[in-house]
């Protein structure tokens, strides 16, 4: 089994169920800090949630932040994101 590093917390770990590759650019996190990530992105209102890995920057997938947050932060966020599209 192939080892992974966290570029969140770097910390490698080789169980798989505790890694998380995001859709979009198949960057791969602990579930836990990804989360960790994007509840805190969120509480202070940052709009896109993009992958926190430096050399990307591609967006976080809805499908992703559906199974990563909480139902009362994606509903913020979906607000959030409604607003900045309204206002633009």
């Amino acid at each position: 089994m192939a080892e992974f590093s966290c570029k969140i917390c770097l910390t490698e770990y080789d169980e798989e169920s505790a890694m998380f590759p995001l859709e979009l650019c198949e960057h791969i996190f602990h579930k836990e800090c990804l989360t960790s990530y994007v509840e805190s992105l969120i509480a202070d209102s940052k709009f896109p949630v993009n992958c926190p890995d430096p050399k990307c920057g591609k967006e976080i997938s809805d499908r992703d932040l559906r199974e990563l947050i909480s139902e009362d932060s994606y509903r913020k966020y979906a607000a959030f994101s409604l607003n900045i599209a309204v206002e633009g």
